[in-house]
């Protein structure tokens, strides 16, 4: 079989990147905008859809896009860094469009047959993208999804089954759906969401990030061409989990950057001090001053740790490429044994690069959120400012992919020079064991109430 070589432009580097002030101040007010509604929204499992809505029509869904293709032409380091801004604005959004990101990277990068030009075209028109990955544990009973093919159109499949965590699928435009065909074979598969055959529920009821649309998504016959197949053993598609983990590690410096931001507010306002306290003005002791300092400190530090990764991501994206069996080429032909192991060098610290940031910025964000209460008094415990939510988001995300795994394989590749593990690999087992490498086996909420309308 032959592939076809399409015609495309690729991913932007930084000889060719706009302005990353410009990109800020562009998007400022958009960020304004949804920050004044996360503030209505606060703690409801109300889904943030005009929100995901305006992030599209202002453009911001298609930053990694060249301009030739209706995008911004942004780098790796620049949405990273306007990530972190959106999340100062609203924690859920970043962590609800991951998906939209890590796989339009990967098509953007790696032409497959048809897919690559109709997925970036959707992406420039504004359409979201999202995955339903990971199969109920076994314990509840509920069926993972399967691929039959559609008697009707031997080129289609049609899905039926549930998905647990199909975070930002409510939110979406198409959904990427991991099922298995009928000789057990991994078929990923992009169905449209709104399409015939598909239920997305909003209940997912964590204790932080409600609005992230992480809930089930039931198929019954939902159909899917063959053609829009994503292939998940490309190289291209390696890198996909350090993306991930760098995605929610700029999360998680933009819940840190926001708890301080409130909390320096209440600093400010605050007219009431302690006895002992060694000044009468909050605002000017000395003490409180330096907890806030600290903070701030750590604030600046978490945006550096998670950009001082993505370079190592950036490496391992373009290694994949060389990695990639030649387009055109014959079906099973392989790359150089230099490109292979070049390739899995620079995924491995990929790999290890975003496991330690999102590691440093899990620990730091969760720290400083609690931290940061012993600047505000008791006033700052009471339930209307909603100060507990960003150390409650925060765990959220951490809790997200196990951190102690994380670590200990990090020290595996230091000690032994192990490889990392490939995205493919945790795909199949979220999808076919029940269990889901990036999130522990509870299950959500077995009620399925109705999605609340957006305020």
């Amino acid at each position: 079989m032959t592939i076809p070589v399409l015609d495309r432009p690729a991913p932007a580097s930084a000889t060719d990147a706009p302005d990353t002030a410009e990109l800020r101040a562009r998007f400022a007010p958009v960020f304004a905008r949804i920050a004044e509604n996360e503030a209505r929204r606060r703690d409801t499992a109300v889904a943030p859809h005009a929100a995901v809505r305006l992030l599209a029509e202002t453009g911001f869904t298609a930053l990694r896009l060249p301009r030739e293709r209706g995008g911004s032409g942004a780098t790796l380091t620049q949405l990273l860094d306007l990530l972190v801004d959106l999340a100062a604005a609203d924690a859920n959004l970043p962590q609800a469009l991951h998906g939209h990101f890590m796989f339009t990277e990967q098509v953007a990068r790696d032409v497959h047959p048809r897919l690559t030009d109709w997925w970036l075209d959707e992406v420039a028109a504004g359409k979201v993208f999202a995955n339903a990955l990971v199969d109920p544990p076994a314990a509840t009973g509920l069926p993972g999804v399967t691929a039959r093919r559609d008697p009707r159109d031997p080129a289609a499949f049609l899905l039926t089954g549930t998905k647990q965590y199909s975070t930002g699928t409510l939110l979406a435009d198409w959904t990427l759906v991991a099922a298995h065909d009928d000789a057990g074979a991994l078929q990923p598969l992009v169905v449209e969401v709104t399409g015939p055959g598909v239920e997305a529920r909003n209940d997912w009821d964590g204790i932080g990030q409600r609005g992230t649309a992480s809930g089930t998504t039931v198929y019954t016959d939902a159909p899917a061409p063959a053609w829009r197949r994503l292939d998940l053993e490309r190289p291209a598609a390696a890198p996909g989990y350090p993306f991930l983990w760098l995605i929610l590690a700029a999360t998680q410096a933009g819940i840190a950057q926001r708890a301080l931001d409130e909390f320096a507010e209440i600093l400010r306002r605050r007219s009431r001090s302690y006895q002992h306290a060694a000044s009468a003005s909050p605002a000017h002791d000395p003490v409180l001053q330096h907890q806030l300092g600290a903070a701030a400190a750590q604030v600046r530090a978490l945006r550096s740790v998670v950009l001082g990764a993505v370079p190592a991501l950036e490496a391992a994206y373009t290694a994949a490429a060389g990695a990639a069996p030649a387009l055109g080429a014959a079906e099973g032909e392989s790359p150089d044994d230099g490109a292979a192991e070049a390739f899995e060098a620079a995924h491995t610290e990929a790999w290890v690069a975003a496991a330690s940031a999102s590691s440093v910025a899990a620990d730091l964000t969760l720290r400083l959120t609690s931290d940061l209460f012993e600047t505000a008094g008791a006033s700052a415990v009471v339930a209307g400012p909603g100060l507990d939510r960003h150390w409650r988001n925060a765990r959220v995300l951490a809790s997200h992919t196990p951190l102690p795994h994380r670590r200990r394989q990090i020290g595996e590749c230091l000690l032994h020079g192990t490889p990392a593990p490939h995205s493919a690999d945790a795909v199949e087992t979220a999808s076919s064991a029940g269990a889901d490498p990036s999130r522990d086996s509870a299950s959500p909420s077995p009620s399925t109430p109705a999605a609340p309308k957006e305020q």
